[in-house]
């Protein structure tokens, strides 16, 4: 189960279930939205209440906003949003269209959260093409090649293996680029040039593995 869920339903055992009134109404006699729970386990109690969603009394989207850095957070809500959805599906209770609705609106933000956790790990990598010339950060990747096959030092060496990293970077983020489709190829080439200059070992007599050494397909 998600750490930071745990974290929360720790803390709400120690000082109880938080309560607006010093009385409460049975479940029977509370409206619809109020029955609807989720036992995801005896120790994580989902609801719906008056539309909005709590795990354990506590408000999920307060706590996705609280939590919106921390990866492994984000996608347990999200996993449990699903499994939540799937368990009310079977209910057919009249609201479950503003239900859902609720749960895409909770989701959606957990995406965007995830696509700025990754924007902001990513930050600094930009590709260029300049007159035919293809650049990472300003570097002219095919020009550094071939002066480092011409002189390769060890410093050249650390520096195309970091060429190489923010290679895989952006073919690994395929969403982030409009035009990834147009570039694609031109960075798969690049990433295997990379690879290929990096066999050659360095003039300092220190050889660092190059990484698997298997091309881009």
């Amino acid at each position: 189960m998600m750490n930071q869920i745990n974290r929360i339903l720790n803390k709400i055992r120690e000082g109880g279930l938080r309560s607006d009134s010093g009385s409460r109404a049975s479940e029977s006699d509370l409206p619809v939205d109020h029955q609807l729970t989720f036992n995801r386990d005896a120790n994580e109690r989902w609801t719906y209440k008056n539309g909005q969603i709590f795990v354990n009394n506590e408000d999920i989207e307060e706590l996705v906003r609280e939590e919106q850095n921390n990866v492994r957070f984000q996608v347990g809500v999200s996993e449990a949003l699903s499994e939540y959805k799937t368990q009310l599906s079977k209910k057919k209770f009249r609201d479950f269209g503003k239900f859902c609705l609720k749960v895409d609106t909770i989701q959606g933000t957990i995406l965007s959260n995830m696509r700025r956790i990754f924007d902001e790990k990513t930050r600094g990598v930009r590709m260029n093409l300049n007159e035919g010339n293809c650049l990472l950060n300003n570097v002219n990747i095919r020009a550094f090649i071939a002066m480092y096959k011409i002189h390769p030092t060890l410093k050249a060496y650390k520096f195309l293996r970091n060429l190489k990293s923010k290679l895989a970077l952006i073919l690994v983020n395929k969403g982030g680029s409009a035009h990834f489709d147009r570039l694609a190829k031109i960075v798969k080439d690049l990433y295997n040039e990379v690879d290929g200059a990096l066999q050659q070992t360095p003039i300092d007599g220190l050889f660092l593995a190059a990484g698997s050494g298997h091309n881009v397909v």
